[in-house]
């Protein structure tokens, strides 16, 4: 039996008809969590596979901005926060190969596989037959326990033109920059071992029928 305790709240409000704001917050406590985990087994001198008690705290945060600037631009704004924290019992060795510096400490490792803060800033703008939009997604407090950066800005692009009602042209840009990152860690194989993809460019024709 795993004891809970959650508390989420949640808001929307629109104003002036162009303008909406979301705001939610979301709290869980865990008093015995569970996760497995390699640990050393001193009676057979090797690392096993298991199964560790902890009290969990998760603790999230989002907070969205929607605004129709005119008949053709709109931008979309948010931010979300997430913390994520293990208190496991003392005087247990993680296994080293994944790549903690600290071994003996299995919470440095639990900690630290998320970035804490994503930023996002959508801008798109739409007249006649023409769509694009820029997409921004910025992530910031990364550990360098897990990831080979604490922050990194990935730009994705697209444009549409519908040259009727049947048949759209379209352009699509992922990781515009180029940017070499990571949003997981794989402890077998180490810091940057588990990489997004690069820039990816699709051109294409959509027909409807």
């Amino acid at each position: 039996m795993c004891p809970i305790f959650g508390v989420q709240f949640s808001y929307s409000k629109t104003f002036n008809e162009k303008t909406t704001v979301g705001v939610n917050y979301d709290y869980t406590d865990m008093s015995n969590a569970i996760a497995k985990l390699p640990i050393y087994d001193e009676a057979n001198d090797k690392f096993t596979s298991t199964a560790v008690n902890a009290k969990e705290v998760k603790q999230s945060f989002n907070i969205t901005v929607d605004h129709q600037v005119n008949d053709n631009l709109r931008i979309g704004l948010a931010y979300s926060y997430m913390k994520d924290r293990w208190d496991a019992k003392s005087g247990y060795t993680l296994d080293p190969s994944w790549g903690y510096n600290n071994s003996t400490d299995i919470n440095l490792g639990i900690n630290n596989l998320r970035p804490k803060n994503h930023y996002t800033m959508n801008v798109s703008y739409e007249r006649g037959k023409l769509y694009t939009g820029l997409l921004a997604n910025w992530y910031t407090g990364a550990s360098r326990t897990a990831f080979s950066s604490n922050s990194f800005l990935i730009l994705d692009w697209n444009l549409n033109y519908s040259f009727n009602e049947d048949i759209t042209a379209y352009v699509t840009v992922t990781n515009l920059t180029n940017k070499a990152y990571e949003t997981s860690y794989n402890a077998w194989n180490g810091i940057g071992s588990s990489a997004m993809p690069a820039r990816q460019i699709m051109v294409g024709t959509r027909y409807t029928f």
